[in-house]
């Protein structure tokens, strides 16, 4: 009886042991030529399943070295591969260390580009977020991962209009929609009322500002002014009735904030799917995106007070890597150190580049042309 107690209770702590543990090879340090604060390493799991690389930023050398986010050809409209976005952000004065692929969205279509959730770039809202894990730092460097809320509202001939969509498809369960210049040239929408109008701010995390109508149409497809906004209003609704009753040179009202409030601060952020790690243990509640079980090419992104990790698992190659389950990312990052961490999009798109250089092997075989990206920088006088 008592061997048999004994032989149970090892059963359930082998159990415990594997499923809270993932023993990781560092096989290479990749750090040549990066400056102090930031790391980069190539790993393999204990069980030789999986190849994956995890860049390590030291959160102390912020702001010389920070995170930053980049949306595919400065605009949603279109992708890019993450290597033309480290070009382009070269051209724009920036020097950027590590880089790897981000969000979920529309990878084709009219709309091709579109990110399913959050996208925050220098202090500008460029994708709402949806009701999964997003990832946020303040001007003041802090790191934030919630499930986050944002709440839009138009104020026009004194009734308030709720926003419920932006830079995105115009759909019925979107009655109104606001496009920003960040979208495209304009709304892409085939039918509805619009407003084009004039800001006096672009949408922010914590935004008021008052505009004026400088366009008004009766159909869809509306250009989108570089200094303000288009409104476009889903036809047969209340905000239809209301925009109509608009005419040029007359004024209205903006106003964004966030939930929960500390959001109100941020000016980088990002939106991913699954939340893996939470107050470092492991988090079984969060949404599952497609496959989560199985094993495949996965980006991930993790902290804890000291650190930034951006990870990206090689996968669907035979005899090379297989790639991980979500459990597995999440024990991975847990091993490194994260106390939080959250899923990005995978599979193709999984892309890990170190000064210009593709370092993973994506498994397509190349780079796939993404929706965005997510950088670590270096400023060697920051502001």
């Amino acid at each position: 009886m008592k061997k048999t107690i004994l032989s149970i209770l090892i059963a359930i702590l082998a159990l415990f042991v594997c499923s809270s543990s993932f023993a990781l090879r560092k096989l290479k340090d990749l750090s040549d030529g990066l400056p102090a604060g930031v790391k980069v390493y190539k790993y393999q799991s204990d069980d030789r399943r999986a190849i994956f690389y995890v860049a390590e930023m030291d959160r102390r050398y912020f702001p010389a070295v920070q995170f930053r986010t980049s949306v595919a050809r400065g605009r949603i409209l279109g992708r890019a591969t993450v290597r033309d976005m480290v070009q382009n952000a070269k051209k724009n004065g920036k020097t950027v260390l590590v880089a790897v692929n981000a969000s979920f969205g529309e990878l084709g279509g009219s709309y091709a580009g579109v990110i399913h959730n959050l996208h925050i770039q220098n202090d500008r809202v460029i994708s709402p977020p949806n009701r999964y894990a997003c990832f946020g730092v303040t001007k003041s460097g802090e790191f934030l991962m919630d499930e986050v809320k944002m709440e839009t509202f138009i104020k026009v001939a004194g009734t308030k209009i709720r926003v419920n969509g932006l830079n995105e498809e115009q759909k019925n369960y979107r009655s109104v929609v606001l496009y920003t210049p960040k979208f495209g040239s304009s709304t892409r929408t085939r039918d509805g009322y619009e407003i084009a109008v004039s800001a006096t701010a672009p949408l922010t995390s914590n935004h008021k500002s008052i505009f004026t109508v400088t366009e008004v149409r009766n159909s869809g497809n509306t250009p989108i002014p570089k200094g303000g906004f288009v409104i476009s209003a889903r036809r047969g609704s209340n905000a239809e009735k209301l925009l109509s009753r608009l005419k040029v040179g007359d004024q209205g009202e903006i106003t964004s904030s966030f939930q929960p409030k500390k959001w109100d601060n941020v000016v980088q952020a990002i939106g991913g799917n699954s939340r893996l790690v939470k107050q470092g243990k492991l988090c079984n509640n969060g949404h599952r995106g497609h496959n989560w079980k199985k094993d495949d090419p996965r980006t991930a992104l993790g902290y804890n007070d000291k650190k930034l990790f951006l990870m990206v698992v090689d996968g669907r190659q035979s005899g090379y890597s297989n790639g991980m389950s979500y459990s597995d990312v999440a024990r991975a990052m847990m091993e490194l150190g994260a106390t939080e961490a959250m899923n990005l999009d995978g599979g193709s798109s999984s892309t890990f580049i170190v000064q210009d250089h593709v370092v993973n092997r994506p498994s397509g075989g190349k780079e796939r042309d993404v929706l965005n990206a997510v950088f670590i920088t270096f400023d060697k006088t920051p502001q």
